[in-house]
This record gives structure tokens, C-alpha cells and sequence, in this order.
């Protein structure tokens, strides 16, 4: 038991507005990543929640009515030798079953810089995890690490280097008994130094994991770059931003589908300085408007994160860790 507080809150997608279900007190203090994720091949959305400090992870399920039903407490020999840094999840599950040549979205990476060391698993329908590979040598240098599913191709990975300013695009082969599993392909693109690097998935799709751009944004002057992702080449620039035109200093941005009948891709921006989250409208040519804007009283969240776990809405959970 901690101090931390947890709300979780339903999207309308006639207008935005964020509609409370419920809220959490006495939460862990230390949970360094919540991500959404998913319980087997075809199975039910579920939250990952990896505790750094004690090398912990729990797993839950929603309930019709917004309460966290307690899936499994991932034993520490599955999570050892690593206090890991990033938790990523990621649509590179190989199908072994009737739909052979799929690729499901019950993946998690986890990586530890120090090391550079990594290892991809699979998370079962009983929350049990699989490991699929482990790379050793990796650069201990990753600031981001995001999943991505290709339509044409194997799935792969975009990595970000804020001290150099390296995004790395790599499929991901998985093992297979002539093969062990590797990194391929890769596309190395000089994009600067960011505060924020936010993947957009494929709009229409935001939860079958294919990034369709990525976004950089600075917190302090507001600059910021938009690139559009491309199987053939990486990355292909398609706006740069003036100061300002963002509207914000903002520490996180969800991106989703929030609105029914918007064509434009939502993202969901949110300023703890400010204490102020705001709907804001992508096209795809990058020009951005900006939405519903809302209050968060005297709150600082910590983490915020949006998955489709109860029916098909869009759904966000807040986090204020009280150790932070």
C-alpha cells in the first residue's frame, strides 16, 4: 500500500468530455510504467503495471462498472536480473495458430540501459509471460523505445536517442527454429534534440499498434516537428512547427481516436505546470487545432494512459505517484 491516487475516466466521443468512473486511493507509490496490453492472441485489454523499485508487476483487467479485477502478480524470477527502464508494448506476438502470419498486440519489451540489455515477451491469456528473445549489446543510450506494426512487413521497433538525436527504425524478426530473433532493416535519421518523442498510430486504428507518425515537441519554447513513417525509407518529414503553435508547455501527450465523426487524429496534451489537459486536432498535412480544453484543480499527474478496456471507448487512467 501507498500514498499515490489513480482516476479513471471515459471519453465522450460525441464532444471530448472526460467523464469520471472512478477513482483509487492508497495506490503503490512507485509504479514506474503503466501500459495497456492485452491478454493473449484475441484476449481481453488489460494494464500492465511494472514497479522499478522492487522489481514487482501486477496485472488487471477492467469491469463493466470501472473497477480493476486482479489478473496475476508476476513472480520476480519473470522479471529478474534487471531493475528494467522501459516497459514497451507492441504488436509483435507471431501467430502460431489458425490465423498463422498475424501479429498480436500482446507483446511487451522490456529494456535496461546500463546493460543494454533487452527481451521480448509474450503475455498470455492468464497474464502469463512468455519469453519470445533476449538481444544483449543493445545501445545503452535509448531514451524511447515504440512498438510498431507494419501492413506490409514484419513488425519492428522506433528507438530515440535524446544526447545524440538518433531515431532508429528496425523490423523485428522474431526466432524461428532456423533463426534466432534479431533486429533488421534499420533506418538511422538525425532528428534532433526533443523533450518529448509521442508515435501516432495509424488514424482509424489506434490500437492495432502501426505508427502512422511521430511527433517531437520541446516543453520550453513550444518547437516541434512532425515526421511520417514510411516502410521504405524511415521517416519523411512533413511539417516543422513556429514557436508557439503548439499552445503549451506540455510534459504528455496521448494520441487516440477520441471523437466519432472527426477526421482528423486527436491527441490528448496535458501540462502539469498549467495543471490543464487540452483535445488537440491533427490533419495529416500536420496543421493542428486546438479542442476542449479541461481543469485539474491542484493535481500533478504523473502518468496517463488510454486503452479501449471497457467496450470499445476510449478510456484514460491518471496516475500521481506521491514519489516522485
Amino acid at each position: 500500500m501507498g500514498t499515490s491516487v489513480a482516476e479513471l475516466y471515459r471519453v465522450d466521443p460525441s464532444d471530448g468530455e472526460l467523464i469520471f468512473i472512478n477513482r483509487w486511493d492508497n495506490w503503490n507509490d512507485y509504479w514506474h510504467s503503466i501500459v495497456s496490453s492485452r491478454l493473449g492472441f484475441e484476449g481481453t485489454q488489460c494494464l500492465f503495471f511494472f514497479d522499478r523499485e522492487h522489481v514487482q508487476a501486477l496485472i488487471h483487467t477492467l469491469t463493466p462498472d470501472g473497477n480493476l479485477h486482479f489478473v496475476r502478480e508476476v513472480p520476480r524470477r519473470e522479471l529478474e536480473p534487471f531493475f528494467w527502464d522501459l516497459v514497451v508494448p507492441g504488436p509483435f506476438v507471431y501467430s502460431e495458430g489458425p490465423v498463422r502470419g498475424n501479429y498480436s498486440n500482446n507483446g511487451l519489451l522490456l529494456y535496461h540501459r546500463g546493460s543494454g540489455f533487452a527481451v521480448t515477451m509474450a503475455l498470455g491469456s492468464e497474464g502469463d509471460l512468455a519469453v519470445i528473445d533476449t538481444f544483449k549489446g543493445w545501445r545503452d543510450s535509448w531514451d524511447s523505445i515504440v512498438g510498431h506494426g507494419s501492413i506490409h512487413g514484419p513488425p519492428g521497433f522506433f528507438f530515440y536517442d535524446k544526447s545524440n538525436g538518433d531515431l532508429a527504425f528496425y523490423d523485428y524478426h522474431t526466432r524461428s527454429s532456423s533463426s534466432p530473433g534479431h533486429l533488421a532493416s534499420p533506418h538511422i535519421h538525425s532528428v534532433g534534440s526533443w523533450d518529448l518523442m509521442v508515435a501516432i498510430p495509424l488514424r482509424n486504428y489506434p490500437d492495432e499498434g502501426r505508427v502512422d507518425q511521430v511527433l517531437f515537441l520541446n516543453r520550453g519554447d513550444g518547437q516541434a516537428a512532425l515526421y511520417r513513417t514510411d516502410d521504405e525509407v524511415g521517416l519523411i518529414l512533413v511539417r516543422r512547427y513556429a514557436l508557439g503553435e503548439w499552445g503549451g508547455s506540455w510534459d504528455i501527450i496521448v494520441p487516440g481516436q477520441y471523437l466519432v465523426g472527426v477526421p482528423s487524429t486527436q491527441l490528448l496534451a496535458y501540462s502539469r505546470t498549467e495543471r490543464r489537459l487540452q483535445l488537440i486536432n491533427l490533419e495529416s498535412d500536420g496543421a493542428v487545432t486546438r479542442g476542449a480544453e479541461f481543469e485539474q484543480g491542484e493535481r500533478q499527474w504523473s502518468q496517463i494512459v488510454r486503452g479501449p478496456w471497457i467496450g470499445d471507448a476510449d478510456h484514460l487512467l491518471f496516475y500521481r505517484s506521491e514519489a516522485e
